[in-house]
């Protein structure tokens, strides 16, 4: 039986969220006679990582010089100001402090410095605890901090949507409800046919990129590229702060983070709305969009999870299974993460953190040795029927903060490849 195809397009992006909608942006503004369509699987844009978040624009200080993270989210947080000024949307510059809170801490701190200066990051200095009391009363317990000032918080799901909208009333086409799980080769002509799991129609396109977060390394293995590195997913809950201290927050306020882990540590977080974030934890799922504990796993998923992924190897070493113990223990007991957010600002009691059921989950790619992807990671499909298919494999943060220099380095890819 003949495929059935709903539409033909030059070039397909596999993913609504912030980094897909930005690249289908991206390439439709320099090429607008180019047929784009973005498939997206749920019935909403930017449902997941984009949504659910702590809405800052990184200003790139903990990110190693010359890596993709460096680059693209320093040119990015300046790309996004300009972007939600033009466009009218909330952003607030408000600032972040990095503070150490004993000695020990301080060579942390001053590597980070160091990081940050050879980034040539503008603005960033070193402040004594008179100068933190300053910028932020109360923060009694911190000796020296990093100062960023051009750090800023941003609604990022309104930023997607932005996106989006850019996207489509420049003719560009938004396909919700398109779960993609199968990729064919059309022999005739060298388009790709895209399945939709739900109906079994196609969609056939020239060209295509897939930003499917969690879901990467699935895609990936459609056009021949290994499983590996395997998304594991981690939760991260939040708490909201109680109105009575939320009206003192004036800054974000980050701990020294272990350099030894991708996790930043609990952190106060002022949002656009005026609310003020106190987290998160950073707790291994077993699920890619299991956001509540009460949701039992998909079996195909926890296999994948468990016995495809570099997970177990990851836990048999030292610093990642002491790391999981103390995040487990925030999961199970809130006392953990007062303590940690008390040193940041020791007003905070139990009563100040209110518990919500907000929560995000960070799509983090895992060698099959058990090491962490610390960078983001982009590749070409591997079959040669699938060489016009670009896979955006590992975009954890700050990816949002990188996402349009993320859509100019993949539209100058496409210009250079594929169409």
């Amino acid at each position: 039986m003949a495929a059935t195809v709903r539409a033909k397009f030059d070039l397909t992006i596999i993913g609504g969220g912030i980094v897909g909608l930005a690249v289908a942006r991206e390439t439709l503004l320099r090429h607008p006679k180019l047929r784009i369509c973005v498939l997206e699987k749920d019935k909403e844009l930017a449902n997941h990582q984009s949504r659910r978040n702590s809405g800052v624009v990184h200003a790139g200080i903990y990110y190693k010089k010359g890596t993709l993270k460096s680059k693209f989210c320093i040119k990015g947080a300046e790309k996004m100001k300009q972007y939600c000024l033009a466009r009218g949307l909330p952003y607030k510059q408000c600032g972040k402090m990095i503070v150490a809170t004993n000695k020990n801490q301080l060579e942390g701190l001053s590597n980070l410095f160091k990081n940050a200066s050879a980034n040539n990051i503008k603005d960033i200095e070193m402040i004594n605890s008179s100068q933190i009391q300053s910028i932020q009363p109360g923060c009694t317990e911190a000796i020296e901090a990093i100062w960023s000032p051009n750090t800023a918080i941003v609604d990022w799901r309104q930023v997607a949507l932005s996106f989006a909208r850019d996207f489509e009333e420049n003719g560009g086409t938004v396909m919700k409800e398109f779960s993609a799980y199968k990729f064919e080769s059309n022999d005739k002509d060298g388009t790709v046919l895209v399945k939709d799991f739900s109906s079994g129609t196609y969609v056939e396109t020239k060209s295509m990129v897939t930003c499917g977060g969690a879901y990467s390394d699935f895609l990936a293995r459609q056009t021949g590229n290994s499983e590996h590195p395997k998304v594991v997913p981690f939760k991260g809950n939040y708490f909201i702060l109680s109105d009575n201290l939320a009206s003192s927050i004036k800054t974000n306020i980050y701990p020294v983070p272990d350099p030894k882990l991708p996790f930043l540590g609990v952190h106060i977080t002022p949002r656009i709305d005026g609310s003020v974030l106190v987290g998160p934890t950073s707790l291994l799922t077993f699920g890619y969009e299991r956001y509540s504990s009460d949701t039992l796993p998909k079996p195909v998923e926890l296999y994948h999870i468990l016995y495809r992924s570099g997970l177990v190897r990851m836990l048999r070493k030292k610093d990642y299974f002491k790391a999981g113990l103390i995040e487990l223990m925030k999961y199970f007991s809130p006392s953990v993460v007062v303590r940690e957010a008390s040193r940041l600002l020791p007003d905070i009691r139990s009563e100040d953190l209110i518990d919500t059921d907000f929560c995000g989950i960070r799509a983090q790619a895992l060698t099959k040795d058990g090491d962490l992807v610390d960078d983001f990671l982009f590749e070409t499909g591997l079959r040669p029927q699938f060489q016009k298919v670009l896979h955006l494999r590992n975009c954890p943060s700050p990816a949002a903060t990188s996402s349009l220099s993320i859509a100019e380095r993949v539209a100058n890819t496409l210009e250079e490849r594929f169409i």
